[in-house]
């Protein structure tokens, strides 16, 4: 994960956190359900295939359930 700040920015965080000390708990919260959301989403996709891929199904028809499951679950 790559996480990128302007200077700007930055000083903006900074003197929230200055004003409002407890704000950081809300923005790390924020943060962790949102890595966790993404962890999940992708935990699920990689079960779904590695489940797909040992059934009998078609090629094209498993492609298609695991597209369908990667919009329903992946965007938060």
């Amino acid at each position: 994960m790559k996480i990128s700040l302007s200077v700007t920015e930055l000083k903006n965080v900074f003197k929230e956190i200055q004003r409002q000390p407890e704000r950081i708990f809300e923005m790390m919260r924020t943060e962790m359900n949102e890595s966790v959301g993404r962890y999940l989403s992708e935990l699920m996709r990689t079960e779904l295939s590695y489940f797909l891929v040992g059934s009998p199904m078609s090629g094209k028809r498993a492609r298609r359930i695991i597209a369908t499951a990667a919009m329903s679950g992946g965007s938060r």
